[in-house]
């Protein structure tokens, strides 16, 4: 109801995106993330959601796509290279994986040490 209100609200469609997928409604969820993206074509917080619910509706390559256009807007970003890791290590690129690792670490992601140690030694 508060969106009909305020159609062009990104922060609502965002705000129940995630409340979508929480309840793994993950179609209804990417429909809501879309909307947010036609209103702003640069919002980060989006285009990882949307990542994460392509990963969880098994489309990896549109998930790296989602997370190569955060890269696009914010380079440093190590949510991206950890969850563009994730997928390489899933399709068994294990030095990719590494390479977006090393990136996700340099960044301060506070996961990628622990992954590193597991699978680039």
């Amino acid at each position: 109801k508060k969106i009909s209100q305020n159609p062009s609200s990104e922060s609502l469609y965002l705000e129940r995106a995630y409340a979508l997928d929480s309840s793994q409604n993950h179609l209804k969820a990417l429909a809501d993330v879309n909307e947010v993206l036609k209103l702003n074509n640069k919002n980060v917080s989006a285009y990882y959601l949307r990542g994460i619910l392509k990963i969880k509706l098994d489309d990896a390559s549109g998930a790296i796509n989602d997370f190569n256009k955060i890269l696009l807007i914010d380079p440093k970003n190590a949510n991206a290279y950890y969850q563009r890791a994730l997928i390489r290590l899933q399709v068994k690129d294990k030095s990719g994986a590494c390479l977006e690792l090393k990136k996700a670490l340099e960044y301060q992601h506070p996961k990628a040490q622990e992954m590193i140690n597991k699978y680039c030694k």
